[in-house]
């Protein structure tokens, strides 16, 4: 066990300084519906044409990202009358250099005491959370098939690095987190 702890210790760090943000609903609604397949509300985006717009890249990433967390969460993707249908927006932000307030490591008190020397890894931290950074923000929603009323959603949020190019791992590492907190079917 001892053994263990320090395997442990190191991956909830990693999943907590990765970068990916992410806001959940309360599951109540949707868990109380006792939905067990699912399809997507629209079709995919074309492959042909799709210019120099991200959004063509992120969609059969985003896709495959949601099918393969479902999936391990015992939902089945059908094609005639599903349970509840998955749609997502998606759309660029900003984060203009202020800590996310959900970023539960993040001491608010000073780093200086008085009458020191600021060490320079405040200074670093200063210059490299002082910028205006572009955000990657999907919102996944499901909705009651029947119905059509929302019964749940997600938003994601992570600073882009690449803006040339989507990064299928870490697009599959957000989704996973951001559907976490969905129940298992029943």
């Amino acid at each position: 066990m001892r053994s263990l702890t320090p395997l442990l210790l190191t991956l909830l760090l990693a999943g907590c300084i990765s970068g990916i943000e992410t806001e959940p609903a309360d599951t109540a609604r949707f868990a109380a519906g006792s939905y067990q397949s699912y399809a997507w509300r629209r079709p995919a985006l074309p492959v042909e044409g799709t210019g120099a717009d991200s959004i063509y890249q992120l969609d059969p990433v985003l896709r495959a990202a949601v099918d393969e967390t479902l999936a391990t969460k015992g939902y089945r993707r059908v094609t005639d009358n599903p349970d509840f249908l998955v749609d997502y927006i998606a759309a660029a932000g900003l984060s203009l250099g202020e800590v996310s307030q959900s970023a539960a490591n993040v001491s608010y008190r000073p780093a200086a005491v008085p009458n020191r020397n600021i060490d320079q890894a405040s200074i670093d931290n200063a210059y490299a959370l002082g910028t205006v950074r572009e955000t990657a923000n999907i919102g996944i929603i499901l909705f009651d098939a029947a119905a059509q009323e929302a019964v749940w959603n997600v938003r994601i949020s992570k600073i882009i690095e690449d803006r040339n190019r989507v990064n299928a791992d870490v697009a599959r590492r957000a989704i996973r987190q951001g559907l976490r907190t969905l129940p298992e079917a029943p």
